[in-house]
């Protein structure tokens, strides 16, 4: 941040309530600088539902994925792009990804139990945050 003319330079927090939360602006600001890679993902096969999720257990980049064709249907694959060339089959990769999904479902009659564990959870993370909005309000109000 400049200063304007012969102004000192200062930080005011504002009044109203943020439209993006601090962390996400601090986040797009990282990648505005180029201090941060912005990945995208891209959309189309359904083989390949996964690509831009997948992390490269060799060097630590996202995989992407393509199709090979071959006689006679076309073989999806996740793959890296730097030269240490990993490979995965996609069907093989949606398949364990599913099968490791389903050891989360809950078990019958346990949604209930499990709704309200996440949000005791939820307001206990969050208690500071609600606490300080509240204060602010009141402060403004009187």
């Amino acid at each position: 941040m400049s200063k304007l003319k012969d102004e000192e330079v200062r930080y005011v927090e504002g009044q109203h309530e943020g439209i993006v939360s601090e962390s996400l602006f601090h986040e797009v600001q990282e990648i505005l600088d180029g201090r941060k890679r912005l990945y995208k993902t891209k959309k189309g096969s359904t083989d390949l539902q996964l690509r831009g999720c997948l992390i490269c257990p060799i060097c630590g980049r996202l995989l992407t994925g393509s199709a090979s064709k071959g006689r006679s249907e076309r073989y999806s694959y996740y793959h890296c792009v730097s030269p240490c060339k990993t490979r995965f089959r996609a069907n093989n990769v949606n398949e364990f990804f599913a099968k490791e999904l389903r050891k989360y479902l809950p078990c019958p009659g346990m949604t209930e139990l499990y709704k309200e564990v996440l949000n005791q959870s939820y307001k206990q993370n969050t208690k500071v945050q609600r606490e300080t909005k509240r204060d602010k309000k009141w402060k403004t109000t009187r």
